[in-house]
């Protein structure tokens, strides 16, 4: 069990989103852009906790040292004898508060100090009018 205070937790979720940021590559296809952010997930995942396990859904073309899908969620960083380091959901296409809600939910469910949502918005307004409505 990953023993972070409720800051720990903060600072490592802003040093994963700032590595997905700056990870190369930029995609122009639905695909390319889901590709690139599990892609930066899993490099982060390996880097901090090298004897990491990550899980790719099936959907997403896993590597020959990554497993399937466990669970349902798109991805998940595993650390033995430590438990569940991030998982997270992917929506490349912009819908609605709905749709994009059961995944969001997912993430609520399972114990990992971080738990990241990525969809893609039309802009900034639109993704915290995403993110605000999620949290309520």
């Amino acid at each position: 069990m990953f023993d972070m205070s409720a800051s720990d937790c903060r600072e490592f979720a802003r040093s994963v989103v700032n590595h997905i940021e700056n990870f190369e590559g930029s995609p122009e296809s639905a695909t390319q852009w889901t590709a690139r952010n599990l892609g930066a997930l899993r490099t982060f995942s390996k880097f901090h906790y090298p004897d990491c396990v990550t899980y790719l859904a099936g959907k997403h073309d896993p590597s020959e040292d990554q497993k399937g899908e466990y669970l349902f969620f798109d991805f998940l960083a595993y650390v033995p004898k430590r438990g569940f380091l991030i998982a997270a959901e992917t929506e490349f296409v912009n819908k609605t508060i709905e749709s994009l809600q059961s995944d969001f939910e997912k993430l609520l469910y399972l114990h990992a100090p971080c738990k990241i949502m990525m969809c893609r918005a039309s802009s900034l307004a639109d993704a915290e009018r995403i993110a605000n409505e999620l949290s309520a």
